[in-house]
C-alpha cells in the first residue's frame, strides 16, 4: 500500500516592510502585490539606470523572475 500524503507546504512567504531602523511591518500580499510562486533559492536587489528597482528571484528548476519594487502606502 502507498502511503497517501500531501504536500508540506507552509505559505507563499510574508513580506516584511522595514522603517529603516531595524523595525519590520508585517504586509499583506494583496496590499504589496508581491507573488512568488515555486522553490526560491535566492533573491537580489537590482537598480535600474533610471533609478527604478528591481527584485530579482532564482527559482528551483525555473526561470528568474522579476518584480519591480512601487513605494507602499
Amino acid at each position: 500500500m502507498t502511503p497517501l500524503e500531501g504536500r508540506y507546504d507552509a505559505s507563499y512567504g510574508l513580506l516584511l516592510h522595514g522603517d529603516g531602523r531595524g523595525g519590520f511591518a508585517a504586509v499583506d500580499m494583496e496590499q504589496s502585490g508581491l507573488a512568488i510562486d515555486g522553490q526560491v533559492r535566492h533573491m537580489a536587489l537590482l537598480k535600474r539606470a533610471n533609478g527604478d528597482r528591481l527584485i530579482v528571484v532564482a527559482r528551483n528548476n525555473d526561470r528568474l523572475q522579476l518584480e519591480q519594487i512601487s513605494p507602499l502606502h
